[in-house]
């Protein structure tokens, strides 16, 4: 079933055809994928259907969606599926998304049931759907599924593969920056001391284009195709750094656990064509924003709406500290390297995160008006 189903339960009672119950044993959890492992025990042998490949699903295929939507329980619904390697839909906290897009009706009350192909196997767990919507519902793929039921049923918990790095996606002006003929791959915005990718010597602003010689589509692909390597079994990264393919080999790790205020106006305010008003910071800004001593830059004050920095998710109080590949920590910086930048600017970012006093670095390539 889907971990929002049985989130903060204190009770599990699973009802089978017959309408007898029984109370489950939660087995072990994936919030990252929203997936639950439940079980029940009786001398029974219980019916089942097999999980199917959902690599071979293709669009257009018919499909059966099963739950108990609105409590009627055991409802069918037929549709197609309208869409694979859906990786934009936000669901909760899911950091795994790859979400297979159906037509079937799917409701409140579906989630945790399967949707079928027409041989009955099941090749998606029935997850969400689109808000203020009807007939635009995702499932889980179920070869994301099986990964993480293998590892709660082995280890009460998924063990997933880890380099230490943060990403960012490749949009098409990143592209142009970098050189590539199309949007794909991850931009690494940070690298953790330490850590396997930095033991094997990959740096901030590579983008890895490929794994074990299989492109590396996105972001989200990248994160499930390091999360299902095998840790401590070594692996080979193709890497883009300054236009310039190099190969890279290393051991994932086990993955660690899952890991505004309004300021009054500044002396100096100056705005920049991209749509961002900025402001030096003051050891005032730094004690009412939470700034670290050891983050320098210039601060965003106002945002133009529709703005190309807008464009872009830059946001109020991000911190410039890099305009393509130079430092900057004051306006005049500021100033001097924009005077040099030249159709799309790769910016440096530091944004607080929304718990703790943590400031992330981010990358951001913006068109000059």
């Amino acid at each position: 079933t889907n971990n929002h189903v049985v989130d903060e339960a204190l009770e599990i009672i699973v009802i089978v055809e017959d309408h007898n119950s029984y109370e489950a044993e939660l087995v072990g959890t994936d919030p990252s994928t929203d997936i639950a492992l439940l079980k029940i025990t009786d001398n029974r042998t219980f019916p089942y259907l097999e999980m199917g490949n959902s690599e071979n699903a293709q669009i257009g295929d018919w499909v059966i969606a099963i739950g108990s939507p609105m409590r009627l329980a055991q409802t069918v619904t037929i549709g197609v599926i309208s869409g694979k390697n859906r990786e934009n839909v936000v669901v909760g906290n899911i950091d795994y998304r790859n979400f297979i897009q159906t037509d079937a009706a799917i409701n409140f009350g579906n989630s945790g049931g399967p949707l079928l192909d027409i041989f009955g196997h099941v090749i998606g767990i029935n997850s969400a759907i689109a808000g203020g919507t009807t007939g635009i519902g995702f499932a889980i793929p179920s070869n994301l599924a099986k990964f993480a039921f293998e590892n709660l049923k082995a280890h009460g918990k998924v063990i997933r593969g880890w380099i230490g790095v943060s990403i960012q996606e490749v949009d098409p002006d990143f592209a142009y920056k970098y050189g590539l003929d199309k949007p794909f791959g991850a931009f690494i915005s940070k690298v953790i001391k330490d850590d396997p990718a930095d033991k094997a010597g990959l740096k901030v602003k590579d983008i890895i284009i490929a794994i074990d010689d299989v492109e590396v589509p996105s972001r989200a692909s990248l994160m499930r195709m390091i999360a299902e390597k095998d840790v401590g079994k070594p692996i080979k990264l193709k890497v883009l750094r300054s236009k310039k393919e190099m190969i890279f080999s290393l051991t994932p790790s086990r993955r660690p656990d899952d890991v505004s205020t309004k300021i009054p106006n500044e002396i100096v305010e100056k705005e920049s064509p991209i749509g961002l008003t900025l402001s030096e910071i003051t050891e005032r800004t730094r004690e009412r924003l939470g700034i670290p001593d050891d983050i320098t830059g210039v601060l965003i004050t106002k945002l133009k709406r529709n703005s190309n920095a807008a464009d872009k998710m830059i946001l109020h109080y991000d911190v410039i500290f890099e305009v393509d590949d130079v430092k900057i920590e004051n306006l005049a910086e500021y100033e001097n390297a924009m005077d040099n930048a030249n159709v799309v600017v790769l910016f440096g970012i530091y944004r607080r995160t929304n718990t703790g006093n943590i400031w992330n670095s981010l990358y951001f390539a913006v068109p000059l008006d």
